[in-house]
């Protein structure tokens, strides 16, 4: 139910300068991993005609759809509920589809391990990410939320990030309401964030990716837009809620908190 790296050697492993190992989600796909995600709230109700943006996705409920016509309010917030990430190792959660459901919500990031009993050196990326909501296609629709990222998981004697190098467990970005753009896909420089997707003439845009502190707390997905007249169009989706990663060291001293994003637990 996860990616896992598990290399032969036990002295180092290495991925090299701008390499990519990942469990990303792609678009609406999910990344590789498997968990049963909790229900997501409902949808807001808040206005006339047109329609709200899905929220996006937390580490342990999906986010909830964006509501139609007469109801369309962006998808309620959820909250965060999964096990340590030393106890378990999951997968994130998908984003909630935009109101009248074309914009559907962006996959969840996956699951992600890598184990060595020597040194793990990371110059490249390593990712679980959430993938961006899609756009709207009918005009007047609300896009879909981003998908949460997932976990990361690192257990070695030592990890060494050089460079460029990042740990990232981000989510993606909502989707636009109204024929905008799909939402990103969570970035792999630590110090950006998926942000909320645009909203037609009249709409809201939606909210950024939960955890742009990079904190690593697992808070709550961000609403979806809302809509409130009826002149308006089709609102954003909500950025994904960051994931989780997790390092298993011989010492959690002197890691560089800038490559990681959200920031690791380490034991």
């Amino acid at each position: 139910h996860w990616v896992a790296w598990q290399p032969g050697s036990p002295s180092h492993c290495s991925p090299a300068p701008g390499a990519v190992l990942d469990a990303n989600a792609a678009g609406a796909t999910a990344g590789a991993g498997a968990r049963a995600c909790g229900t997501a709230q409902g949808a807001g109700s808040q206005g006339d005609w047109d329609d709200g943006g899905g929220a996006g996705g937390s580490h342990g409920t999906s986010g909830a759809r964006g509501g139609d016509s007469g109801s369309d309010g962006g998808g309620g917030t959820n909250s965060s509920t999964a096990l340590g990430v030393h106890v378990a190792l999951q997968a994130g959660c998908p984003g909630g589809a935009g109101g009248n459901g074309y914009g559907s919500g962006g996959g969840a990031g996956g699951a992600l391990q890598v184990s060595s009993g020597g040194t793990v050196t990371v110059a490249g990326t390593v990712g679980a990410n959430g993938g961006g909501g899609r756009r709207d296609t009918s005009s007047d629709g609300g896009g879909g939320g981003g998908g949460s990222g997932g976990d990361v998981y690192v257990q070695a004697a030592r990890l060494v990030v050089s460079g460029a190098g990042s740990l990232v467990a981000q989510g993606g970005g909502g989707g636009g309401g109204s024929n905008g753009s799909h939402g990103v896909s969570g970035p792999a420089d630590p110090n950006q964030r998926a942000g909320g997707g645009s909203a037609g003439s009249g709409g809201t845009s939606g909210g950024s990716g939960a955890g742009a502190a990079a904190d690593g707390a697992l808070d709550g997905a961000t609403r979806g837009g809302d809509t409130t007249d009826t002149t308006s169009w089709g609102s954003g989706g909500g950025g994904g809620g960051a994931g989780r990663i997790g390092l298993e060291l011989a010492s959690c001293t002197g890691l560089p908190t800038s490559a990681f994003s959200p920031q690791p637990a380490c034991q």
